[in-house]
């Protein structure tokens, strides 16, 4: 039987691209042979984190209605907060809404972009979007960063089609996580491994209604 894996995320249908590229990593990753039959779905991008919230049962309803979910996965940014304590109130709040599909919250510490630098070695020396990511030595925790947006473009180098080199989620998202190596960010990255885990537990209990953290 094939499943069908929904993300719903903040920002626009661009950016959540990026998103939806590191899921569609991850579940190859996995050696559940039922990852293999899961397909994902394109995500549902709401915008602001705060309408994702917001409008939590919303989006929820359309990947169960008109995108016949089998598995949901929810992920945002955590910005200043707790990332395991936002996932927590999100799944909170899915579990009382007694969805009928395995539903799983994730939140990137700081931001997504931290799980792009989690995998910079992978990263480093392609061009993405007119851009060439620099080499650098320097490997910080990156889940110290507190503007990961910023750390990137201080990464970038200007070409001459594109002087201006600044990291732009709507340009560079989707085509950095391409490179993403799964097995370096997971092992750099304690959310990223949320991830992770996240997905193979909406593999594992697909149709089933399971909700997580």
């Amino acid at each position: 039987m094939r499943y069908r894996l929904a993300i719903v995320t903040e920002g626009n249908k661009d950016s959540a691209m990026g998103v939806w590229e590191i899921v569609r990593l991850v579940l190859k990753s996995l050696e559940d042979r039922k990852a293999a039959g899961v397909q994902v779905l394109r995500p549902v991008a709401t915008g602001s984190k705060s309408r994702l919230i917001k409008k939590l049962e919303a989006h929820i309803q359309l990947c169960l209605r008109n995108r016949e979910a089998g598995g949901i996965l929810i992920v945002f940014d955590a910005d200043d907060d707790c990332a395991k304590t936002v996932a927590a109130n999100i799944a909170q709040k899915a579990r009382g809404l007694k969805v009928p599909v395995p539903v799983a919250a994730v939140a990137a510490v700081r931001e997504f972009e931290s799980w792009l630098i989690a995998s910079m070695d992978s990263i480093e020396g392609r061009q993405v979007g007119g851009l060439v990511v620099m080499r650098s030595g320097s490997r910080p925790d990156p889940e110290s960063i507190t503007d990961p947006k910023e750390w990137l473009s201080q990464h970038f180098q200007s070409t001459k089609s594109n002087p201006v080199a600044r990291y732009r989620p709507t340009t560079h998202a989707r085509e950095m996580s391409r490179y993403v190596d799964v097995g370096l960010a997971t092992r750099r990255s304690r959310s990223f491994r949320r991830l992770v885990n996240a997905v193979e537990q909406v593999v594992r209990h697909m149709g089933q209604n399971y909700v997580s953290p």
